[in-house]
C-alpha cells in the first residue's frame, strides 16, 4: 500500500492483513468513533461506477495527483483521499472502478463530486469516460 502526505513522496508499505472477524471489529470501532474517520460522520454520500479495463491506473493517477496537497493512501485495488471537506474511497474490481464520496453536507458533497470528476475526466479523456454520480 502506498501512503503519501502533502509535500512528500510516495512510499511502499505492505497492507496489514487481518482475519475477517478482526475487520468487523475494527469497522465497528471506527463507526463508534467518527473522529477516527477524519471527522466524517457522512450523512451525505454519493457513488459512481465506471466500466474500465484499467481501474488501477485511474486509482494511481487520482491519488498521485491529490497527494501533492492532501493525505492519500492507495494500492492497485483501493484508494483513499482525505479532503478538508470530505473523503473519497476508490475501489477497483475486474470490471471497473467504484468511487464513493462522503461529506458532512450537500454543498461539500457537490464540491467533492465536481473536484473528483474534473480530475478523473481529465485523466480518462482518451477513453471518453465520465462519472455518473448516484
Amino acid at each position: 500500500m502506498k501512503r503519501a502526505q502533502s509535500g512528500t513522496s510516495s512510499m511502499t508499505q505492505k497492507p496489514a492483513l487481518y482475519p475477517r472477524h478482526a475487520l468487523d471489529s475494527l469497522a465497528a470501532q471506527r463507526h463508534a468513533h467518527p473522529e477516527r474517520c477524519n471527522g466524517i460522520n457522512a450523512p451525505c454520500i454519493a457513488s459512481s461506477y465506471v466500466a474500465t479495463t484499467t481501474p488501477a491506473r485511474y486509482i494511481s493517477r487520482l491519488c498521485t495527483q491529490f497527494a501533492h496537497k492532501l493525505p492519500v493512501s492507495f494500492d492497485e485495488h483501493h484508494g483513499r483521499i482525505e479532503f478538508a471537506f470530505g473523503l473519497s474511497h476508490l475501489h477497483a474490481d475486474r470490471t471497473g472502478l467504484h468511487i464513493t464520496a462522503l461529506s458532512h453536507n450537500p454543498q461539500d458533497l457537490e464540491k467533492l463530486k465536481h473536484l473528483i470528476a474534473a480530475h478523473f475526466e481529465r485523466f480518462a479523456w482518451q477513453a471518453e469516460l465520465n462519472l455518473d454520480w448516484q
